[in-house]
């Protein structure tokens, strides 16, 4: 679950507390540009603070129920899963199996729909199955999908039973995945992006889940973009049942690292361990590299609770320079849009505003 990327083939060799030079008048009137307006971000159980035109994308995993949400009027939503209905109940299978098996409204509310079908009409059998739980709330639609199993109805089960290619132990997880989407989506809230929730739960883009830290698989995956600057991202990842195989300190001395760095034409800017102003203790490594677009950029990351609990979720926070996101192509990438000191700065005044939220947890 760890980041390969640049970021691991760009750090620590024998520059570790390697200092910034000072900032030219032009680099601190840009540091003060993008770093005088933040504006509070909730991730995860967490706040963080970024330049207010930071645009932002992403999902979370509940569970293993993979949830996104969407800005989107009630009109646009009815629109939209009556769409979907048609389409997929126009679906065929190409090997002559019922594609569409069930859909409604969830437990008959209002402002919702489900389906359940094969997920793809070229599948080679019927026992796989695919359960999407659509709900709007608060202007947002709000997405889960989650992959079940059936063979105890399929069609392939009886066709084949008692020969060579039957199903031995047909078992049938559908009813107990729906339930699992369905509690979870009955729970889920819209959210925009400015709101920041004062009772326990976790954020992501556009929604919410209710609820104390206590046993839930969560897993959330953020990325900003800079609108302005559109090669300058930051990505937020958290698990609350992950445990890290190792330190980022301690991953980043290895042979194949100090060889990428090399071959990357790198520099170490800085690593260690350091405590934030909220009192978290995090690990960091800021490094200058070619990227994957072959120009000079930057890669600065955090992590932190490696050992990954409910109340301790492990974290990864990066941001980079000159890379390809979902607002830039590889192609239109000539330059980084920040020098090194800039990229330091904006990274400390980003990364030291990470704190826990006010009654998250």
């Amino acid at each position: 679950m760890l980041k390969t990327g640049w970021l691991v083939c760009a750090v620590l060799l024998t520059a570790c507390g390697a200092k910034t030079s000072a900032l030219t008048e032009q680099e601190k009137k840009v540091v003060r540009e993008m770093t005088t307006d933040m504006k509070s971000r909730c991730v995860g159980r967490y706040l963080i603070d970024l330049p207010i035109n930071a645009q932002p994308i992403g999902d979370a995993k509940f569970d293993g129920v993979r949830v996104t949400a969407k800005a989107q009027s009630l009109e646009q939503f009815q629109h939209e899963m009556h769409q979907r209905d048609t389409e997929l109940r126009e679906t065929k299978s190409t090997l002559g199996y019922t594609f569409f098996l069930d859909g409604g409204r969830m437990r008959g509310k209002e402002n919702t729909q489900y389906f359940v079908t094969l997920g793809d009409s070229g599948a080679t059998n019927d026992i796989e199955r695919v359960i999407e739980v659509y709900k709007w709330d608060r202007g947002y639609k709000i997405d889960m999908r989650i992959e079940a199993f059936d063979s105890i109805h399929a069609e392939y089960t009886r066709k084949y039973e008692g020969t060579p290619y039957g199903i031995p132990n047909p078992v049938n997880d559908v009813p107990d995945k729906s339930r699992l989407a369905f509690d979870l989506i009955e729970r889920v809230q819209g959210r925009s992006e400015d709101e920041i929730p004062t009772e326990p739960g976790t954020c992501f883009v556009g929604g919410f889940m209710p609820g104390k830290a206590i046993a839930e698989e969560e897993q959330i995956s953020t990325s900003y973009v800079l609108a302005d600057k559109t090669d300058v991202s930051f990505s937020w990842d958290s698990f609350a049942n992950l445990q890290a195989a190792s330190t980022l300190l301690r991953r980043i001395r290895s042979a194949e690292v100090q060889d990428a760095l090399k071959a990357a034409k790198g520099h170490v800017i800085r690593s260690g361990s350091v405590v934030l102003p909220s009192g978290m203790k995090v690990d960091e490594v800021l490094a200058s590299a070619l990227t994957l677009v072959q120009v000079e950029g930057h890669h600065c990351s955090l992590e932190t609770n490696y050992l990954g609990s409910p109340k301790t979720p492990y974290i990864v926070l990066d941001m980079e320079t000159a890379s390809p996101n979902f607002m830039a192509e590889a192609d239109t990438i000539r330059q980084s849009s920040l020098t090194e000191g800039e990229a330091v700065a904006l990274w400390d005044a980003v990364s030291s505003s990470l704190r826990p939220r006010p009654n998250a947890f």
